[in-house]
C-alpha cells in the first residue's frame, strides 16, 4: 500500500511535468547529442546512453522518498529514490530548492535530472563521511565521490539539468582552507570510475573540495559526452580540475570552465578524446598530464581563453608518470598525434607549453641531469598547433611563465616532430626552447616579443626549421615625428613611415602629449617602408569632443567598421583600440575615422615577411589557410606537414 501511495504521487509529479514541458528536457533522448557528435575523420564514434523512455511509472521524486529543503542531511532519501529505479531504467527528479546531502551511488539505465532551481549541496566539511570515518584533514582521508559508482561499472547513465540554476554545489571554502594547512584526500563532485556510455548535459558545478567532474579511472569508463556544462569556481582553490579526463572515446563541447587548476586535462589513458567549443576562464588551461601513460589522438579546437594561466599544455615527469616508443623500452607509447587548433587566448600567462620535467625543470637547462632511458621516460612527438592566436600575453612572475612558446624536454629524450602553423603570439619575453628538435614553424607564424629583446629568452640544444616572422612595433606620435606643430602634411616619423590626407589638410599636436588630432571624415594614408608588412594597428587616445556624440574608427585599409566596433566614448575617456588586419598591408595603410576629431597615438605591428599563404583544400577541410611545398624527395605536394593523401610527412 505505501508503494503503492508513493507510486500513484509519483506518477502525478511526472504528468505535471509532461504537461508543462519539462519532459523534453527531462528525458532519455539522445537525439540532440547524435546530431552533434562531430567525429574526427578515421575515429569511431562516442557511444551514447540508450535508456527506455521515461514515464511517468519510472519517474522517482526524491520527497517521495523523504528528503526535504528543511533536512541537514538527505543522503538515505536521494539514494532511496535511486535504488528504487527498476533494472529496466528510469529517472530520478530532484526539484527546485536546495537539498544538503552526503555521497550517493547512481547506477545502471538511469537519469538523475535536477530541475531548474535545484541545488545539490554537499554536507558541510567536518560532517561530510568518508570510507574510514575521518571527516577533516587530521587523518588518512579515503575519498569518497559525491556522486559516485561505488566502484563499479555502470552502464548507460545520464546525469542532467535545465541550464545554469540546475547546480551542483561543493561548498568547497572550508576544505580549501584545511587543504592549504595540511594535504589530504578530498571528494570530488561526480566521478563515475567504470562503466560505458555516461552523457552529462545542462547543469553547473561549483565550490568542489576537489575536481569538479572527472570522466572515468585507469581507463575503466569509456564512451563519455559531457556538453553544455559550467563549472565556476574561485580561481585560487587548490587541485579543483574542471574536467579531468581518465578514459579512452570522449566528446566535450559547448562548455564554459573557471576554476583552480586544469580547466580540462586529459591523463593517463586518455586517448580519442575531442573538445570544442570550450569558453576557458580561470585555471591551468587546456591541459594534457603529469599522468600521460597511453595518451593519445587528442583534439583541442574552438578553445576561448580568457585570462587563463595557461593556454595549450602538457606537461609530465619521469617519475611513473609517463612512457615513450623507445624499441625494447616501453609498451606504453608516448604523447602522440595531439591537436590544437582555431583558437583564441586573451591575457593568458603561457600560452603554450610542452614540458617532461614537470616539477623539478631547472632555469638553466645544462643543470638538468640526464637519466637513463626506462619505461616511463616520457616523450612527445607529432603535435600540430595550428590557427591560434594570442594577445595581452601577461609576464607573470615565475621565470617559466610569459614565454609565448614554452618547450622543455629532457636531455635523454628530445620533444621532437612539434608543428607550429599559423600561430600568432604577442609576449613580452621570447620563445623558450630547451632539448627539443624538429620543431617546424609554417604559415606567416608570428611570434611578437613586446618587450624588443629578442626571439629567444633561452634556447639550448633546441633546432627548428621553417621560418617565422618575429613582430615589431612601430609608434607614430608626436615624440617620433619630425614636423612642427600645424606642419602640412605629409609628417614624417621615425624609420621610413609618414602619414598624409586626402585633403592636404595640416596636423596638430595635443598639448604636448603625444596624441596627435585627426579629423571625422578625412582619409588618412600611412605610407609604410619597402619591405615592411602591418599585421594589425593600434589607436590609444580619447574624443576630443566632450558630450558631443561617440566617435569611432570607421575603416582601416579599406574595410569599414560599425559605430559600435571601435569607440572613442564622447566622455573623453582614454581608450585603445587595436584592429587586427585579415591581410597584412604593405606600401600604404589607409585609416578613417567618423563622429568627431579624435586625439590618438599610433601603434603599427609590423613584420618583415609578407604572408605568402593560400587556399587549398585537404582531408575535406576546404578555405583552410596552409603553406604548400614540395617535398625534395618525393616531389609530391606538401601541405602544412602532410602530403595530398593526408598522411603526415615525416
Amino acid at each position: 500500500m505505501i508503494r503503492e501511495s508513493i507510486l500513484n504521487k509519483v506518477m502525478a509529479t511526472a504528468a505535471m511535468m509532461f504537461l508543462t514541458g519539462a519532459a523534453a528536457i527531462a528525458d532519455s533522448d539522445v537525439t540532440a547529442e547524435q546530431a552533434a557528435q562531430n567525429t574526427p575523420e578515421g575515429w569511431t564514434a562516442v557511444q551514447l546512453p540508450s535508456i527506455v523512455a521515461i514515464t511517468a511509472a519510472n519517474t522517482f521524486d526524491i520527497t517521495d522518498y523523504g528528503a526535504s529543503t528543511e533536512s541537514s542531511d538527505n543522503t538515505a532519501a536521494i539514494q532511496a529514490a535511486i535504488d528504487a529505479v527498476p533494472s529496466t531504467g528510469g529517472m530520478v527528479v530532484v526539484p527546485t530548492g536546495t537539498w544538503l546531502c552526503g555521497p550517493i551511488t547512481v547506477k545502471s539505465n538511469m537519469v538523475l535530472h535536477l530541475n531548474a532551481g535545484a541545488t545539490l549541496k554537499l554536507l558541510p566539511f567536518g560532517t561530510y563521511p568518508s570510507e574510514n570515518e575521518y571527516h577533516d584533514a587530521n587523518g588518512s582521508y579515503k575519498n569518497l565521490n559525491f556522486i559516485n559508482n561505488a566502484k563499479k561499472a555502470v552502464n548507460d547513465i545520464i546525469i542532467e539539468g535545465e541550464g545554469e540554476t540546475s547546480v551542483i554545489d561543493g561548498d568547497g571554502y572550508p576544505w580549501w582552507v584545511a587543504q592549504w594547512q595540511q594535504k589530504f584526500n578530498r571528494p570530488g563532485l561526480i566521478r563515475l570510475q567504470k562503466g560505458t556510455r555516461h552523457l552529462f548535459r545542462n547543469f553547473r558545478m561549483e565550490n568542489s573540495p576537489g575536481t569538479h567532474l572527472t570522466l572515468g579511472a585507469s581507463g575503466a569508463a569509456n564512451n563519455i559526452t559531457v556538453h553544455d556544462v559550467t563549472v565556476d569556481t574561485y580561481g585560487g582553490s587548490p587541485n579543483t580540475d574542471g574536467i579531468p579526463v581518465w578514459g579512452p572515446y570522449v566528446n566535450i563541447y559547448d562548455c564554459n570552465i573557471s576554476t583552480g587548476d586544469d580547466n580540462i586535462v586529459v591523463d593517463s589513458n586518455g586517448n580519442y578524446v575531442h573538445a570544442w567549443n570550450i569558453k576557458c576562464g580561470t585555471g591551468h588551461g587546456m591541459s594534457i598530464g603529469s599522468f600521460t601513460q597511453n595518451v593519445h589522438h587528442i583534439i583541442y579546437e574552438g578553445i576561448d581563453f580568457n585570462g587563463t594561466e595557461t593556454g595549450f599544455r602538457i606537461k609530465t615527469n619521469s617519475n611513473s608518470r609517463s612512457g615513450n616508443d623507445y624499441e625494447g623500452t616501453s609498451d606504453i607509447g608516448s604523447v602522440h598525434d595531439i591537436i590544437f587548433r582555431n583558437s583564441t587566448m586573451d591575457g593568458v600567462e603561457s600560452p603554450i607549453v610542452l614540458i617532461t620535467v614537470y616539477d623539478e625543470e631547472e632555469e638553466t637547462p645544462a643543470d638538468i641531469e640526464a637519466k637513463e632511458v626506462t619505461v616511463t621516460t616520457p616523450e612527445y612527438r607529432d603535435i600540430l598547433f595550428q590557427n591560434i592566436t594570442a594577445t595581452n600575453t601577461t609576464v607573470g612572475s615565475n621565470y617559466k611563465r610569459g614565454n609565448p612558446i614554452y618547450i622543455y624536454g629532457r636531455p635523454e629524450s628530445y620533444i621532437h616532430d612539434i608543428t607550429f602553423d599559423n600561430v600568432s603570439v604577442d609576449a613580452q619575453k621570447g620563445m623558450f626552447m630547451a632539448y627539443c628538435k624538429d620543431i617546424n614553424f609554417v604559415n606567416g607564424c608570428q611570434i611578437t616579443n613586446l618587450a624588443g629583446t629578442g626571439d629567444f629568452s633561452k634556447r639550448y640544444e633546441a633546432t627548428y626549421t621553417g621560418s617565422y616572422s618575429s613582430v615589431s612595433t612601430v609608434s607614430l606620435n608626436t615624440n617620433t615625428c619630425f614636423a612642427t606643430k600645424a606642419d602640412a602634411s605629409p609628417w614624417a616619423f621615425d624609420g621610413g613611415y609618414s602619414i598624409s590626407n586626402e585633403k592636404g589638410k595640416g596636423y596638430d599636436y595635443v598639448n604636448n602629449t603625444p596624441y596627435i588630432k585627426y579629423s571625422a571624415g578625412v582619409k588618412y594614408t600611412i605610407t609604410l617602408p619597402e619591405g615592411v608588412y602591418v599585421k594589425a594597428v593600434q589607436f590609444d587616445g580619447y574624443n576630443n569632443y566632450e558630450n558631443q556624440g561617440d566617435s569611432h574608427i570607421a575603416e582601416v585599409n579599406g574595410k569599414t567598421y560599425s559605430e559600435t566596433d571601435y569607440v572613442f566614448p564622447q566622455d573623453k575617456s582614454t581608450v585603445s583600440r587595436k584592429i587586427d588586419l585579415a591581410n597584412t598591408a604593405s606600401g600604404t595603410l589607409t585609416f578613417t575615422t567618423s563622429g568627431k576629431q579624435i586625439c590618438a597615438a599610433i601603434t603599427l605591428y609590423t613584420t618583415d615577411t609578407p604572408t605568402g599563404v593560400g587556399n587549398v583544400s585537404i582531408n575535406g577541410n576546404v578555405n583552410k589557410t596552409y603553406v604548400k611545398m614540395i617535398d625534395p624527395k618525393t616531389k609530391r605536394l606538401i601541405i602544412a606537414g602532410y602530403d595530398e593523401t593526408g598522411r603526415r610527412v615525416k
